[in-house]
């Protein structure tokens, strides 16, 4: 779980919060903790409204640093990719 997660233990919440500032990013994290992944989709928005539509907990946040250029970067925290043809 710390390895792929970034978490200490599996008991925290799934949180999906859409990147503004970054153009189709989507930040995956599991409670307080850094994110694990990066959902890098064409319509961030609607993707967002379809996870609330499913009782996932949805956000909002303003970022100006791209989780996707950051992956190749030794210290990069992101181990999930979810990508789509944009």
């Amino acid at each position: 779980i710390k390895l792929i997660f970034n978490c200490e233990n599996s008991a925290n919440v799934l949180h999906i919060e859409n990147l503004k500032g970054v153009d189709g990013e989507i930040g995956l994290r599991l409670g307080d903790n850094d994110y694990f992944g990066v959902i890098n989709v064409g319509d961030n928005d609607s993707l967002i409204k379809l996870c609330d539509a499913n009782s996932l907990i949805t956000s909002s946040k303003d970022f100006s640093e791209s989780l996707f250029h950051s992956l190749n970067n030794k210290d990069s925290k992101i181990n999930l990719l979810i990508g789509s043809k944009k």
